[in-house]
């Protein structure tokens, strides 16, 4: 790759001119970190002193090849390809919604809930990144992730082997199929929640580029999903056994209330780093 200016500083500023009409500067400093560290193995710290050392022509196809598709709003993670969640190296792509940090608060609490589960189900699993933290996590147990989307699976299962996390995987619609015969001792899920009406909202960073069906609920109830799950977890888990949902910051309370008329127990509603209520579980009934 030619260019007129091979340095550090020089892919920065393409960095800030072609992506000032979608980010703010600050965002794009991250960004910018984000490649760099991917792409060359460096750290902010080396970014920062480095600002005028050149590159060769292999380093800058690896840092300007991201540029174009961020430019036209693709997610960071897609570009990369990879994120860290909870210590693993997660491959993400079109089809897998991209994993969040508040998932991985998710999986802290599941994991300090004191439990010795010996068969756990992770419901809508996509990439597959709760249930392979879990089995981390959790190495004796049995681990299962469903989802409906081969695409989802497909990644999954190629992290669980990328890992060495052996993973059961299942291809199953909730809704038809249900989830696999149980018992469980914990179920968990990050379910859809997002009213269809409410799709022009959303960020088009999200809207335009993860799966909709990983999103948004067929119609205009958010806890149409944490209902039939639910339903079923109330039969598939063990008594005493746990059920685990992260929510919209709005509707935890909801989710919690549902619960306790569904056959469960202790309801607990958690904050997540941000002070937002954001994950519920509770304990289904012994008996």
């Amino acid at each position: 790759m030619k260019v007129a200016d091979n340095s550090v500083e020089a892919v920065i500023r393409q960095y800030q001119v072609q992506l000032s009409d979608r980010h703010p500067p600050d965002l794009i400093k991250v960004l910018v970190r984000m490649v760099f560290a991917e792409r060359l193995g460096w750290d902010a710290a080396r970014l920062e002193v480095s600002r005028k050392t050149g590159l060769s022509e292999s380093e800058l196809l690896q840092v300007y090849d991201p540029l174009r598709p961020l430019v036209e709003g693709v997610p960071i993670q897609y570009v990369l390809g990879s994120v860290l969640f909870h210590g693993l190296r997660i491959k993400v792509r079109p089809g897998a919604l991209i994993p969040r940090p508040e998932t991985e608060e998710l999986v802290q609490h599941v994991l300090a809930s004191g439990h010795a589960p010996e068969r756990i189900l992770d419901i809508g699993t996509g990439s597959g990144c709760i249930a392979l933290s879990l089995k981390q996590g959790f190495p004796n147990a049995e681990v299962m992730g469903m989802d409906r989307s081969p695409l989802a699976l497909a990644l999954a299962q190629e992290n669980g082997a990328a890992l060495g996390l052996p993973v059961s995987w299942s291809q199953r619609d909730l809704f038809t199929d249900g989830i696999p015969a149980g018992p469980f001792d914990i179920i968990v899920s990050n379910p859809p929640y997002i009213p269809s009406s409410l799709m022009d909202e959303l960020d088009p960073i999200v809207k335009d580029h993860e799966p909709h069906e990983a999103l948004f609920v067929p119609g205009d109830d958010p806890l149409q999903f944490f209902k039939v799950i639910a339903e079923q977890a109330v039969l598939g888990l063990r008594p005493g056994g746990m059920l685990w949902f992260e929510t919209h910051h709005d509707g935890a309370r909801a989710v919690a209330r549902s619960l306790a008329e569904g056959g469960f127990e202790d309801p607990t509603i958690h904050k997540d780093l941000s002070g937002v209520e954001r994950f519920v579980h509770a304990r289904r009934r012994e008996g």
